[in-house]
């Protein structure tokens, strides 16, 4: 499926995520979310996401960070490991 939509799924727990990606988006967002930015180029966000249809999320996001967003696809494990990484431990 994902060749026939050209979409692109990542695993964000395995990648080294430049800085100004993670600066792009809030940790209360990420966490929130379950989504990880990551990269910004051109004023570009990916983000990784769990649901790539999820429509409503992808338009909080452009709104939150102020830039066009790219959603790619991730397991939830993944983006969490990630955000955990990148943003540290949640205050919960």
């Amino acid at each position: 499926m994902s060749r026939r939509f050209q979409f692109s799924f990542v695993d964000p727990s395995a990648m080294a995520i430049p800085p100004a990606a993670v600066g792009a988006m809030p940790a209360n967002v990420a966490r929130h979310e379950n989504v990880m930015p990551v990269n910004l180029e051109g004023g570009t966000l990916t983000v990784a996401v769990e649901d790539l249809e999820n429509f409503r999320l992808l338009d909080r996001l452009r709104f939150v960070c102020n830039c066009r967003i790219k959603a790619v696809g991730a397991t939830a494990i993944a983006i969490r490991c990630a955000v955990t990484r990148y943003y540290g431990p949640s205050d919960d």
